[in-house]
């Protein structure tokens, strides 16, 4: 038992990722062919660029399982990369969100963002208690955004603008 006493990190990967496609991703070229076919050239940027988001969300998720295993383990200094790393993606969904003016995603992903950004500064202060605790209400926020802007088709997740 270490001084911190022991607890324990639950991460529920289900209610963080996208379920990606069985087959691997196409080619940014093929993902901007096929969108175009069905309209315009923005139609074709807008695919391209959720097909980038489902990449940057299994990121998260296990970005995210990382984290939590560096919290109970006590890295302080693994769980500040992760939540740097938590960070910048969360920067560009953010920015995902605000191309298509869904701004309460886009307050979800801004508040998400600074939560593991807290959450790391703490664990790098040696603070993993307050920092494990940051991490479980930060991702009271991924659950939130998830119920609010994404919807189950035929057994994957899609989003919902």
């Amino acid at each position: 038992m270490s001084a911190y006493g022991v607890f324990t990190v639950g991460v529920n990967h289900n209610a963080l990722s996208f379920r990606a496609p069985s087959a691997a991703l196409p080619s940014a070229s093929l993902r901007a062919g096929s969108a175009g076919r069905a309209g315009s050239a923005q139609d074709a940027g807008l695919a391209q660029d959720e097909a980038e988001f489902q990449e940057w969300v299994e990121t998260i998720r296990r970005t995210v399982g990382s984290m939590a295993l560096n919290l109970q383990d006590m890295a302080g200094e693994a769980v500040a990369a992760d939540a740097k790393k938590l960070q910048e993606l969360f920067g560009r969904v953010y920015a995902f969100f605000q191309k298509r003016s869904v701004s309460s995603a886009m307050k979800f992903a801004d508040d998400t963002q600074s939560g593991f950004q807290e959450a790391g500064e703490l664990a790098s202060a040696g603070k993993m208690e307050e920092a494990l605790a940051k991490f479980h209400a930060t991702r009271a926020n991924c659950t939130g955004c998830h119920r609010a802007h994404r919807k189950n088709v035929e057994g994957n997740w899609k989003i919902k603008h």
